[in-house]
């Protein structure tokens, strides 16, 4: 290895400020080694941590919660055998996390974090074994109050941050392949600092980066609600040290509003109107809850003919009476304690703190609605591959629907049949998208980042949703946050009891 100059020292450096990189640095220091994080935002960001709402999975049964991940990462096959190769997360490595996961609310509690807790199992799929394992967090102001709190406590604990300052390379020993520090860069200067213990990749996904959702991810094009600095850079810099990835094909996801104007999308409030694909037929039931982070899964349909994904754009149909009733966006709030997505962060950063109007009119005046007098205009002003005839039988078969309270096609519920009757009549594009990513860099339940032939890789760590511990699908709602807790403390611990290199 050649010789590096260092220009900072730490035992551990923690690359990205959010929940999992701040819960691995305050459990790193609080088992005696000194920490730095690093961050690329300029300013106290917190990537997903601020743009969500921050309900915390907790295990009540780490065993049982531990057959449930296994099972799902099985996908699904309840008989999965523990020494098949068929699950990507082997079960000792599923029993370890949640054993930590089951501390995350006595955890909370002595980071002086206000959180009321829900018993009630929080799985998407409970029918498999060990669903009702899980408990709920939610979390008292939401993403910006907990990173106000652990903000206290890191500089309580004298953990530095160095903001405007993105790792960019891995510092590895070519004979031992142990990672020695990091390249960083600050103001255009490149520094190299040195970590004695170990690295611990928190960055987050790559939910802003275009080629890699292209590559990785369907359908396509795909839109983020999310921290537009997640751009996959933990992930590209553990691969250039040679780590094997994980979950690429994974995310948390539904439906966004999308206008291009904006970076990141807005969450979509559902169950209103009706989604056409971009023929202008329906193609599911459009009650569904917002619980279903697996949603992107139904805008997999894709037309050999065209081709292309029939449903990717949807969009939603509405009438004057809907656009009364309140805002289409989730993103709509009038105080500064329940801020989701790019309500979030501000508009030098490409957000918009003031919010969607809650008449929807501000939104109609700048184009992101179309508006017309009826609907089979409102199909002509969509435009590409809409038929105006086909979007006008659509919603006359809909509202016969609501006239007779049932719903042949779909079966959506009877309370949600709202007939679109009274001009002018509205569409709004929605892309799937949602809230994360879940792959990248494959690691063990103590962090440690592996190669392809399942070899951890000296003093290399990640936490969070930077490889995230859930393969084929999102299961357990809260996952994300209950996720950045444990692994974050798993993490800190582990790089912390290691020997210094040098």
């Amino acid at each position: 290895m050649e010789t590096i100059e260092w220009d900072k020292e730490y035992d551990v450096v923690v690359a990205g400020y959010g929940g999992a990189g701040i819960s691995a640095a305050i459990t790193a220091h609080d088992n005696g080694v000194s920490v730095i994080i690093l961050e690329k935002a300029p300013f106290p960001g917190g990537g997903q941590t601020r743009t969500s709402g921050i309900g915390a999975a907790f295990a009540t049964d780490p065993q049982k919660a531990a057959e449930h991940l296994y099972a799902i990462s099985s996908n699904g096959l309840e008989d999965a055998d523990p020494s098949s190769p068929v699950s990507v997360v082997p079960m000792e490595d599923c029993l370890i996390f949640m054993e930590e996961m089951a501390h995350n609310h006595d955890w909370l509690t002595s980071m002086g974090v206000e959180h009321s807790i829900r018993k009630r199992s929080s799985a998407q799929y409970p029918k498999f074994p060990g669903g009702d394992s899980y408990g709920h967090v939610t979390i008292k102001g939401w993403g910006i109050r907990f990173l106000e709190t652990m903000k206290k406590q890191l500089d309580s604990r004298g953990i530095g941050v160095l903001y405007a300052t993105p790792a960019v390379e891995l510092i590895q020993d070519g004979d031992m392949r142990e990672i020695r520090g990091v390249y960083a860069e600050h103001n255009g200067k490149r520094m190299a600092i040195k970590a004695n213990k170990g690295v611990v990749l928190t960055t987050g996904g790559f939910e802003f980066d275009e080629e890699m959702k292209a590559n990785y991810l369907r359908p396509y094009p795909l839109k983020f609600s999310g921290w537009p600095y997640n751009t996959g850079d933990g992930i590209k810099m553990a691969q250039k040290v040679g780590a094997d990835l994980w979950h690429m094909n994974t995310m948390c996801g539904y439906l966004n509003i999308w206008v291009p104007e904006c970076k990141a999308a807005w969450l979509l409030v559902f169950g209103r109107g009706i989604w056409v694909n971009k023929y202008g037929r329906r193609y599911t039931d459009e009650g569904v809850r917002i619980k279903s982070h697996n949603w992107w899964l139904k805008h997999t349909d894709y037309n050999l003919q065209e081709p292309g994904y029939a449903a990717v754009p949807t969009y939603l149909i509405f009438d004057e009476t809907i656009r009364k009733q309140g805002p289409i966006a989730a993103n709509s709030a009038t105080g500064t304690e329940y801020l989701l997505g790019i309500q979030s962060y501000p508009t030098e950063l490409g957000g918009c703190p003031e919010g969607w109007s809650h008449d929807n009119m501000r939104e109609i005046e700048k184009g992101w609605i179309k508006k017309a007098d009826t609907v089979a205009e409102l199909g002509r002003l969509i435009g590409g591959a809409m038929d105006p005839a086909t979007l006008e039988e659509t919603v006359n078969k809909y509202n016969r629907y609501c006239e007779q309270g049932y719903d042949p096609e779909f079966n959506r519920g009877v309370e949600a049949l709202k007939p679109l009757v009274t001009p002018p009549f509205y569409s709004c594009a929605l892309y799937p998208g949602g809230i994360n990513t879940c792959g990248g860099p494959r690691r063990n339940a103590y962090g440690q980042v592996l190669d392809p032939y399942k070899k951890a890789i000296p003093r290399l760590y990640s936490a969070g949703e930077m490889g995230s511990i859930c393969g084929n699908l999102y299961a357990i709602g809260g996952l994300n946050a209950g996720e950045m807790l444990a692994s974050g403390r798993l993490a800190g611990k582990h790089v912390a009891g290691l020997k210094n290199w040098n």
